[in-house]
């Protein structure tokens, strides 16, 4: 995701391995948020000091620039097996990942699944959707937030969830 008004450019990793360019002997496991502030050149971890190694789906706030919002995991999906499950949440940072807050108001504090999407109202954009399950989870759950995700109400919803869209009404 790039903001388009310093170009600095977001990437989530997936929790996957990287190798440091041009090569490097051995793979680094990747953390959930990295940034690069000089177009791509160099990236910083920014979630290297917190428990999430998975990170995806990742989008700004669609009137505030500075709010980025994203879906993380604890370990990759082959560890997913646990009875804990993947541990998602929903993180989110108003000051270009320095800084970031697990929104959990209404949620288990661990989500047993991981985030599989999440949008923003167009005609309202303070009201997200964000859904669970997806991938071979075979279920999903879809929450319905109002205010940035502060808080969170579940809507009855029984599919795996890959993606979501929401339109105009």
């Amino acid at each position: 995701d790039v903001n388009p008004r310093t170009a600095e450019i977001y990437a989530t990793t997936g929790g996957g391995a990287h190798w440091t360019y041009p090569a490097s002997p051995q793979p680094h496991w990747g953390k959930a948020v990295y940034k690069s502030s000089d177009r791509g050149r160099s990236w910083t971890s920014l979630t290297a000091h917190l428990p999430w190694d998975y990170g995806e789906p990742m989008r700004h706030h669609p009137t505030d620039g500075d709010i980025l919002y994203v879906g993380v995991a604890r370990g990759v999906p082959t560890e997913w097996n646990r009875p804990t499950g993947a541990e998602g949440g929903l993180i989110r940072t108003a000051d270009g990942g320095k800084t970031w807050q697990q929104l959990t108001g209404g949620l288990a504090d661990l989500l047993y699944d991981p985030i599989g999407d999440f949008t923003f109202d167009p005609e309202g954009p303070e009201t997200m959707f964000m859904a669970t399950g997806r991938g071979d989870a075979g279920w999903g759950q879809v929450f319905l937030s109002r205010n940035r995700g502060a808080t969170w109400r579940h809507l009855i919803f029984t599919a795996s969830v890959a993606a979501l869209a929401c339109g105009p009404s």
